[in-house]
């Protein structure tokens, strides 16, 4: 995980999925409320998209200015939406995380 300066930067950056397509551009980086560590991005796919899709952040990196992430473009854009006039909002962890078939966080 990169530290969070660094994530919260993120904001404005091109996304990339794993084979180097353009997804489209972060709008929000979204904070896990307990620890603020930033967890999901939030992702529009151009100034006409009325909506916009999370993706974690958990295993993105930084390549050459923009952003990758560990999914394909598909993927990303089938995920769960927000509507882009509403804002970027805390998203629905629990249905994310099953899309992007994230495992469950180990017991403290």
């Amino acid at each position: 995980m990169l530290p969070t300066d660094v994530l919260l930067d993120w904001k404005g950056r091109v996304v990339e999925d794993l084979y180097g397509y353009r997804i489209g551009r972060i709008v929000d980086v979204q904070s896990k409320p307990e620890t603020d560590v930033p967890e999901w991005g939030c992702i529009t796919f151009g100034r006409l998209s009325l909506r916009g899709r999370f993706v974690p952040l958990a295993d993105a990196e930084l390549l050459a200015g923009q952003v990758r992430v560990p999914h394909t473009k598909a993927m990303v854009r089938g995920a769960p939406t927000w509507p882009r006039q509403a804002g970027c909002r805390r998203p629905r962890p629990l249905a994310l995380r099953d899309y992007y078939w994230l495992g469950e966080e180990p017991p403290p």
